[in-house]
């Protein structure tokens, strides 16, 4: 993660997703491996705990992460990711005391699938009013 000015930044750079996209490179089974927290999410998405116990009805998500090779490397960006929303959450608990006031922004910093161009527009995320981040099912399932 990266912070400075208004934003947090994180996830990997287009350097270190061409690095990863090498043959043989990205697994997203050592990255689940070697993250306790990350390994619990992906479990929750499996057993259903986010779909009120139908574990079938986010299996597609589960499968296109760990399955077929997480195309878009969520796995691999799962901690910097929580750890940019830790510290978002921290400061704006705290108001800001001790750290700048910053807002969750995310860059797509891998090229576009579509465009093979990176993103120049941050799209920002709606801070959390001072409590961890929750995931939940939408009302509708």
């Amino acid at each position: 993660m990266r912070s400075g000015g208004d934003i947090f930044v994180f996830g990997r750079t287009a350097e270190q997703v061409a690095e990863l996209r090498q043959p043989g490179r990205y697994n997203p089974w050592e990255f689940t491996r070697q993250d306790g927290e990350l390994a619990g999410v992906l479990e929750a998405l499996r057993d259903g705990t986010f779909a009120n116990g139908d574990a079938r009805a986010l299996q597609e998500i589960w499968s296109s992460l760990m399955e077929h090779g997480d195309r878009f490397m969520h796995v691999a960006d799962f901690r910097s990711y929580a750890d940019a929303q830790t510290a978002q959450v921290r400061c704006s608990a705290t108001g800001g005391r001790g750290l700048r006031r910053q807002s969750a922004t995310w860059r797509a910093w891998a090229p576009s699938p579509r465009t093979g161009r990176s993103a120049s527009t941050p799209r920002r995320l709606e801070p959390h009013a001072g409590t961890a981040p929750r995931l939940t099912a939408p009302s509708y399932w």
